[in-house]
This record gives structure tokens, sequence and C-alpha cells, in this order.
């Protein structure tokens, strides 16, 4: 099976993250890197190629970042164009429904509105955080890390923290925060 990225996730990313404020020079990179934001998006995109476009951005819009921190900073803003399109709204607002540690067990299927390969194992920790194991973080762990970390501040987490480690392909998540807002 061809590992994919669908449409949605390169819309939230790169057309709703950044609009009419991206920089030209990135996106005359990302064309010659084989996304042409300038024509209608294919229905999807190999994996491989979407980790090389999202180092490729981090690396142009926080040039004076260490790669993880570039990666985490876009992580988080991905997160923020994504929920901007129509299958993210309706994902934000399940998140805020189902709050933090539900929103965290159910991120497989989130992660399934914009893949058709990663997967997720969840488990509960003794000091109340949470375990998210991912088959592939592609390269780009500190990208995931920012985008689990804005999942759960949307689902009501406050001063959330998620730190990582990688293991081959998959990366393993541990996601602490410190109450939930009124609500939630």
């Amino acid at each position: 099976m061809q590992r994919l990225h669908f449409e949605q996730v390169i819309d939230g990313m790169w057309n709703k993250g950044f609009g009419e404020k991206m920089p030209p020079q990135l996106r005359a990179a990302l064309k010659e890197a084989g996304l042409d934001l300038s024509k209608k998006l294919d229905p999807a995109y190999p994996a491989e190629k979407m980790s090389e476009w999202i180092r490729l951005t981090a690396a142009a819009v926080f040039p004076g970042d260490a790669a993880d921190v570039a990666l985490h900073k876009l992580g988080s803003m991905t997160f923020h164009g994504i929920v901007a399109t129509p299958l993210g709204a309706a994902m934000k607002q399940m998140l805020q429904a189902v709050g933090p540690r539900r929103g965290l067990e159910r991120m497989q299927q989130n992660l399934r509105i914009g893949n058709n390969y990663m997967e997720t194992k969840t488990r509960d920790l003794p000091d109340g955080g949470v375990e998210v194991w991912l088959n592939h973080a592609n390269g780009v762990a500190a990208y995931y890390a920012g985008m689990i970390e804005e999942g759960a501040r949307a689902s009501g987490a406050l001063e959330v923290k998620c730190d990582w480690s990688v293991s081959g392909d998959a990366c393993t998540y541990v996601v602490r925060w410190e109450g939930v807002r009124p609500g939630q």
C-alpha cells in the first residue's frame, strides 16, 4: 500500500495555514519540490513528499530555529490551518466535546482524516498523562508533537507539554496537562 496524505491536509497546512501570507520564495521552493499550490490540488500525495515539504517549510518559515523547534512550531500552525477546513472544523468540535484524554484516544481517527496509513495506540499513565504511540513519524516527530499539543489545547487541556522519543519510523509521545478549561 502506498502511504498517502490527502488533499485536505495540504489545503489546511499551506493554503489555509498561510493564505496570502506565504512567502513567495517558499511557494517557489515547494513548486520546485513538486507541490504546485497555484493549481487545483491532487486528491492525495506520497508521504515521503509530504515530509520533505514539511521540513522545507519549517526551515523557510522559522530560519533561526533549530530543526525540531521549527518543526514543532509548524505543527502547531498546521493544526490551526487544518481546523479551518470543513473536516477539520468538525474534528475540532469533536475534540471540544470529548476533552483531552478521549481526544488523544481518538487520535487515529483524526489522523485518518488526512492520510491512509498512520496508526496510534494510547495508554493512560499513572501520573495522569497519556502515552501516544505513532507508527510513522516520517522523520518529522517534532511536527506531530506540535499538532498533538494544539489538539490537546483545543480539547480543553491547560498547560500542555508533549515529550517524544523516536524508535525507527515510530514515535512515542508523552502528553501531560495541568487541568482542563471549565465546561470540558
